[in-house]
């Protein structure tokens, strides 16, 4: 005999249910006010219609009469709820297609991440884990044991993959969270946006010129830098030995990223991103090493992040192919990384044959306390290991400017020992940092970044006594407005072709006068749609006024 469900029953079932569904979505009516207000009736229909078989799916998958089917349902439902409100807490924003993709992009550094924002995590675990229970608990009475009944709660799913894969990735904003994260997920198994980048891609087109030109090109992407930071740029005490061969450096000042994620800044320094035509330009361009063959130097790849051949920021067995020297560490701890990336350039440095080295650094990353020896934590209070990110901006700030104390000028001191006579090194960040400037995201913001997201230093060096002249006299010309877009051509034309044709296919280099003007950093989907929906956020003209205020204070003696 079935048993009749109890009060208590319909309570704990229909009541837990409706508790899990109201705390863990939010912008709802939001989302349909927007839609109300643009006439769109075909989206709100299309809109409340996920909503309604969503609700009619949790119901069902909670009501099924065996635990297995029950609890099979369960954990992707209460996963997609937690991945949903883990964003939401630490972004202020909701997941969207493209965070998954770059999340899935910078996998290996999941741990560090986890580690950082702990804190936030806790609350979106309770309420997942909270509606796995209610889904997974005896329905006692009110079980739909009829065989129509199972496949309904994979409606939502279905749903939403079908209008990911319907809108390239987009419309996911306010759909339950129960569902829409692990749809996500499934578009990505089958449809990855960064699948196709060497699809199409063309060969280098243009001559190389018989200009005077170094043996040795070195390009030093640091990872998380910012400007403000660096004492050349108004920092105090965060990187003295740096400042000390200020007279060496061409400082471009306060320059912008193109981009404010390590994944999309690496492709378009990588392969030439041109800004009015971003995603284009990075899906065809050839690569920086293919340019670099051309010129007749060997290229070399120093990787200070990765381990044992894994490739990362976008980087295809195809781009590989091009890459005649492939350098890791796979052994060595990360404070020590970054002085070997040194002495390995000092090392080709002595080499008669041209290299064309790109560098990237171990930096920065977070969590910031990891990055150093506990002894180098000269500006105190910081953040503790296992310390949530959120809790103090001050001791935040002074980790961040321990750890970069310490990766870059250990780093500089051992790399200036080198012979740069026969050398040019361009060194810049891939990225900045939001340091509670504004929330608690760093970087990688898809919806709302801060300005400080994208801006990082960018400074030349060369000891040949011509070019070293070119270099200083860009910088004081060019301080305060270059960008991400500026590098690739000037690394054109330090490798040999000719500056008027490199001028005429991306635009100005560094060493070319650069306009004032506007500068922004592109971020969120910017390889959808073929480019055409690409955002961008824009600096502040005042940039260096802004930043130049919230520069860490010395470090107690």
């Amino acid at each position: 005999m079935t048993p009749r469900p109890t009060p208590l029953v319909w309570t704990v079932k229909f009541g837990g249910l409706l508790l899990f569904v109201a705390s863990t979505n939010y912008g709802v009516l939001a989302r349909l006010g927007v839609f109300w207000d643009r006439g769109n009736a075909l989206e709100m229909i299309a809109f409340t219609g996920i909503w309604t078989v969503s609700i009619v799916g949790l119901v069902v998958a909670a009501l099924l009469p065996a635990l297995w089917m029950r609890a099979l349902l369960a954990v992707p439902i209460a996963v997609s709820t937690f991945i949903g409100n883990a964003v939401l807490a630490i972004t202020r924003e909701h997941l969207s297609f493209y965070d998954v993709v770059l999340y899935w992009a910078e996998r290996t550094h999941w741990l560090n991440a986890a580690d950082t924002y702990a804190l936030w995590f806790a609350w979106p675990a309770i309420k997942a884990l909270f509606g796995l229970a209610i889904i997974a608990i005896p329905p006692r009475g009110l079980s739909l044991r009829s065989p129509f009944a199972t496949p309904i709660p994979l409606t939502p799913f279905a749903a939403i993959v079908a209008l990911l894969l319907l809108f390239g990735g987009k419309g996911t904003q306010a759909l339950p969270e129960q569902f829409s994260g692990a749809s996500m997920v499934i578009v990505l198994t089958l449809w990855d946006p960064l699948s196709d980048l060497d699809s199409v891609r063309r060969d280098v087109a243009i001559a190389n010129s018989a200009v005077a030109r170094p043996l040795h090109i070195f390009f030093v992407v640091d990872e998380s830098i910012r400007a403000d930071f660096l004492d050349l740029n108004g920092a105090k005490g965060v990187t003295p030995y740096l400042a000390s061969q200020a007279h060496r450096f061409a400082n471009f000042g306060f320059a912008v990223a193109g981009n404010n994620c390590s994944l999309f800044s690496n492709l378009i320094l990588r392969f030439g991103g041109i800004e009015h035509k971003l995603a284009q330009s990075i899906r065809t361009g050839p690569s920086i090493w293919s340019y670099a063959r051309a010129a007749g130097y060997r290229t070399v790849y120093i990787d200070g992040q990765q381990r044992l051949g894994k490739l990362q920021n976008g980087m295809t067995i195809i781009e590989r192919e091009d890459i005649d020297e492939f350098v890791q560490f796979p052994a060595m701890a990360k404070p020590q990384i970054d002085v070997e990336i040194a002495r390995k350039l000092r090392e080709i440095s002595t080499s008669s044959e041209p290299r064309f080295v790109f560098v990237n650094k171990w930096g920065s990353h977070f969590p910031y306390v990891t990055n150093f020896p506990s002894s180098e934590a000269i500006f105190q209070p910081q953040l503790e290991a296992g310390e949530s990110i959120g809790s103090n901006r001050q001791k935040l700030r002074n980790s961040y400017a321990n750890a970069v104390h310490w990766v870059v000028d250990n780093f500089m001191r051992e790399l200036l020992a080198a012979d740069f006579q026969r050398v040019a090194l361009i060194y810049t960040g891939d990225h900045g940092q939001n340091l509670m400037d504004r929330g608690i995201t760093t970087h990688c913001n898809s919806s709302n970044p801060h300005y400080t997201e994208g801006v990082v230093p960018l400074l030349l060096l060369t000891d040949e006594p011509e070019l070293a002249q070119r270099f200083a006299a860009a910088a004081a010309r060019n301080r305060d407005r270059a960008t991400h877009f500026h590098i690739f051509p000037t690394l054109l034309q330090l490798l040999g072709f000719h500056a008027e044709t490199v001028r005429s296919s991306h635009g100005p280099g560094l060493l070319d006068p650069l306009p004032p003007g506007v500068r922004r950093f592109s971020y969120g989907a910017i390889l959808s749609d073929g480019g055409q929906s690409t955002t961008w956020r824009e600096v502040p003209p005042d940039l260096r006024d802004r930043m130049g205020a919230a520069n860490p204070a010395p470090p107690a003696l």
